[in-house]
């Protein structure tokens, strides 16, 4: 999938590891300097990431139609929220 907003659900881990606090060769006491270093890794519950598409009207003016990736024009985006997702993306079905 490219383009467009997507959704993904899964867990998340942070991890932060603190050195030290450290002065500088030739620095005066009140600098001091510390390092660290921060990793994350994330495992997705999903088999893949869900599109996400508007259910309000508002979402789709402003250009905020492209956003979304798949809709051809703030028409096209407004048919699909007013017939709840009937009239898909793209699809122009009156």
């Amino acid at each position: 999938m490219t383009g467009g907003s997507f959704a993904d659900e899964g867990l998340a881990q942070l991890s932060v590891t603190a050195q030290p606090a450290q002065n500088p060769i030739g620095a005066t006491e009140d600098v001091v300097t510390s390092t660290g270093l921060v990793s994350e890794s994330f495992l997705s519950t999903l088999a893949a990431a869900r599109r996400l598409l508007p259910d309000a009207k508002e979402q789709c003016k402003d250009k905020g139609f492209l956003i979304f990736g798949v809709f051809e024009n703030q028409g096209d985006c407004v048919s699909f929220v007013t017939t709840n997702g009937k009239n898909e993306p793209d699809q122009n079905i009156p």
